[in-house]
């Protein structure tokens, strides 16, 4: 699962064996280790859940997105990109948050795309 940031947005995109999981687990994991003496870490996750609503927390170093298990379902067919959602923080300022699958590139390059969805633009 990659994670990109960008002020006050998240995008999380998974291959076919991160969607696979999710859709058997209902839950997927990713840890970044960094380097130095003090061991540190950054962890993000996203989560099924039964609540109605996409919504996110961020507590000891683990941000945590979870997605309602109707929205999973839809989206676990072939056929959808994705799934979105603004969230409003306790100071009033928009937090989007985007999760989509993972396409292959449109022009080649050295990384392996073999687990990664065909991209629907392939055939223009």
């Amino acid at each position: 699962m990659k994670l990109r940031t960008t002020n006050n947005s998240v995008r999380l995109r998974l291959n076919k064996d991160d969607v696979e999981t999710m859709r058997t687990q209902n839950c997927l994991c990713c840890t970044i280790l960094f380097p130095g003496e003090i061991a540190s870490y950054f962890s993000y996750s996203l989560i099924a859940t039964d609540e109605p609503e996409i919504s996110m927390n961020y507590l000891t170093n683990h941000l945590r997105i979870y997605a309602p298990t109707t929205v999973l379902s839809k989206w676990y067919a072939e056929e959808e990109v994705g799934f979105s959602s603004e969230i409003i923080t306790s100071g009033g300022d928009s937090f989007k948050i985007l999760v989509e699958k993972d396409f292959q590139c449109l022009s080649p390059r050295a990384e392996d795309e073999s687990r990664m969805f065909p991209n629907p633009n392939k055939h223009c």
